[in-house]
């Protein structure tokens, strides 16, 4: 199981498993790519879920999470987000 932290512990937290327990402030999807904007209270963090990665049932519910609606507040959805951290040098080996 993930540790839950907050969004401004994860610098501490690169190549580990983290669970985000907070609400979709914004979502871009770019077919194979989505883009989610979490925050959690302490801070916002992008999360990026790429199909190829991801089961399929996975990488739909991803795409359909429901994001924070900017005209009222008490419409705001939360979503659980795991995670693996990764860092820049990761990144680029990928």
């Amino acid at each position: 199981m993930a540790e839950h932290i907050s969004v401004t512990q994860i610098s501490n937290y690169v190549g580990q498993e983290v669970t985000i327990k907070g609400w979709v402030y914004n979502r871009t999807d770019k077919g194979k790519l989505v883009f989610l904007l979490v925050r959690d209270g302490s801070g916002f963090v992008q999360c990026v879920a790429f199909k190829g990665d991801l089961e399929p049932e996975v990488f739909d519910r991803v795409s359909k999470l429901p994001q924070e609606s900017h005209q009222s507040s008490s419409q705001v959805q939360s979503a659980r987000i795991s995670a693996r951290l990764a860092s820049p040098a990761d990144m680029k080996s990928a």
